[in-house]
């Protein structure tokens, strides 16, 4: 204490009266913080109708939940109830009456197109070929199929009360490899531009092996093929083949279904090795599928 004094005294009475000042201020703020927090504490925060409002939402979600979860239930249950099943013939039947019978409308449109392209069920497997067409609807929907063999009537009535009357008129299926655009054009769904397009792929690989090559050319469709695939047949002794052993670049490269640069590793090959004897000697040139090596056989010669 006696040190704290000898130290006031010790300063001037300027210093002095400014020490008293600041001491003066210090209490002073020090009282107003004191009386903030006694007169102006804010009272705790209730949250009691907070969480209050957070339990009835909780509980108002979880019905809205069940109540969804109902509706799915009931709507699938009409959607079945809606399903009318009945006898039919595919080739007849509206987009509205495939709908009614539980088919959606993707696959609906899928049969009608196959059907407008000349496309036609003879027997009741004939649907299955429908790539749209699951087995679960096949065999849901097999059981009512019914098939006039004599004439592809617009009315959905099935009673045969007679021979038909109009006579039936029979085509003689058509050759691929002899055929001209003229014979092509009286296919059903192949017009002059098909016809065409049919005949300049047919022209590049020398002719066709086989009906299922009607998928290479250019947008012919899976429903148009189906549409004409019995109409339709190849003679494979029409084609032009080419001997592996003395065929130039260009004369491999008409084949689409290598690459170029296979290609001309057989043509090394060839150079360096000698004949090709058989169609599985390609496999020690190159790396082929088998079927690919499938599709080049039929056009190639092993001389």
């Amino acid at each position: 204490m006696k040190n704290i004094y000898n130290l006031w005294i010790s300063f001037s009475k300027k210093e002095q009266n400014g020490l008293l000042v600041l001491a003066v201020i210090s209490l002073i703020v020090i009282g107003l913080n004191f009386l903030k927090e006694r007169i102006f504490r804010e009272p705790p925060i209730d949250f009691t109708e907070f969480e209050r409002e957070i339990a009835q939402f909780e509980k108002s979600k979880m019905q809205n939940s069940n109540n969804h979860v109902f509706k799915k239930i009931n709507s699938n249950e009409l959607k079945s109830a809606e399903i009318e099943l009945k006898l039919f013939n595919p080739n007849n039947l509206q987009l509205n009456e495939w709908l009614s019978m539980g088919l959606t409308e993707k696959q609906a449109r899928v049969i009608i197109n196959y059907v407008h392209k000349g496309g036609e069920f003879r027997k009741k497997e004939d649907l299955k070929k429908i790539y749209s067409i699951t087995e679960k609807d096949y065999t849901r929907l097999e059981p009512y199929i019914v098939i006039d063999n004599h004439s592809k009537s617009s009315s959905n009535s099935y009673k045969v009360d007679g021979p038909p009357k109009s006579s039936i008129l029979i085509t003689k299926p058509i050759e691929l490899n002899a055929a001209d655009s003229t014979e092509l054009i009286t296919l059903k769904g192949i017009g002059p531009t098909f016809a065409n397009r049919i005949l300049k792929y047919r022209n590049r690989l020398g002719g066709f092996h086989s009906k299922e090559q009607l998928k290479e050319v250019y947008g012919l469709d899976s429903v148009l093929f189906l549409a004409i695939i019995d109409k339709v047949f190849v003679n494979s002794a029409l084609i032009q083949k080419v001997n592996i052993n003395n065929a130039s670049f260009n004369d491999l490269k008409r084949y689409p279904y290598w690459s170029y640069k296979q290609i001309n590793t057989v043509l090394n090959y060839r150079k360096q090795h000698g004949k090709f004897l058989k169609s599985e000697d390609l496999l020690q040139a190159v790396v082929l599928d088998k079927a690919v090596l499938t599709k080049l056989t039929p056009y190639l010669l092993f001389e």
